[in-house]
């Protein structure tokens, strides 16, 4: 496997998927940026984004810099904004 050289997105950043993989990934000296809806403690070499829209032209330009994005946000119940289809699967595609 190659070394990432320039990092990892996670969004989902706050969860509990989220908050452990952050916590690896730090261990493992892997650059993140970390991505939440809402505010929460990043480590000292961690970037930190609380954002509730992850197609902001700004974030999209930012997210170009790193290797990898993990897409750890989900939705539990659909609406007529946020369908499962949407938040779960083509958020992720939109994000490239």
């Amino acid at each position: 496997m190659s070394s990432i050289s320039r990092g990892i997105v996670v969004t989902g950043a706050n969860g509990f998927v989220g908050k452990n993989l952050r916590n690896f990934l730090h261990k493992n000296k892997i650059k993140v940026l970390g991505i939440s809806r809402k505010n929460f403690r990043k480590h000292v070499s961690e970037v930190k984004i609380t954002s509730t829209n992850l197609l902001e032209p700004k974030l999209q330009t930012k997210l170009k810099n790193y290797d990898a994005l993990i897409h750890l946000i989900g939705i539990g119940r659909q609406s007529s904004k946020s369908t499962f289809e949407e938040i779960n699967l083509n958020l992720t595609k939109k994000c490239n």
